[in-house]
Parts: C-alpha cells; structure tokens; sequence
C-alpha cells in the first residue's frame, strides 16, 4: 500500500483539543478542519463567549463547538471539527489555503483499507 499523507493534526487527541479549547483566553487562534469531497482544508479564526457550564465556544464566523471533543454543536457526526492551533497546522494551512486532496486525518489505518488477512 502506498504512503499516505497525514494532515498535521492527526494525531492530535480529543484531551489535547479541550485542554487548548478551556484553558486559552478568549481571542485566542482557533483552527477549524474541514474534510469535503477528499479536500483537507484548515480555516484560521479565534474564539470566544466560553461556556463552561455547557461545554461549549463559540467560534468567530463558524458557530458553536464543545470544547471537550472539538465537534460542531450543530452536526456532530459532520466532517467539520476544531484543532489545536499547532505550528504544523499553521503552516500547512497557509501553504494550502485552498485545502489538498489526499491527505488522512487518520493517525490509523481506516478499518476499511487495512488489508484482509487470508
């Protein structure tokens, strides 16, 4: 099987992401992944309007997140989540500002494309 691009926050865990998403001031850089159609793109904004007692941030121009897995409030089960602001996904978004094709979100084989065993 041939290499696979991984996206600079695959192995980001969802404890790293509300460790981040709860303890940084409001303001802070915030990234939103978006995975549409095999395109890895990475929006850079900030958050803000911090609700503990609900889990949840608001995220400038996106919408509300819970901090505790980073998914969106209004789909969680949707291909658009927060990630750690790290310096690989800073500098891959702006090396790719228009998103890339190929690229894993996956730190892991997807059980779908692990081989069979004979």
């Amino acid at each position: 099987m041939p290499d696979r691009k991984l996206s600079p926050c695959a192995r980001q865990a969802e404890a790293e992401i509300e460790n981040y998403y709860r303890n940084q001031p409001e303001g802070s850089p915030a990234v939103v992944r978006r995975t549409h159609g095999g395109i890895l793109t990475y929006q850079i904004t900030t958050f803000g309007l911090r609700r503990t007692g609900t889990g949840r941030i608001n995220v400038e121009g996106v919408g509300d997140f819970y901090m505790k897995s980073g998914k969106n409030c209004w789909e969680p089960t949707g291909q658009t989540r927060l990630v750690v602001p790290t310096d690989e996904v800073l500098a891959w978004a702006a090396e790719n500002p228009r998103g890339q094709m190929g690229v894993s979100i996956y730190a892991d084989e997807p059980f779908w494309r692990k081989p069979r065993s004979t």
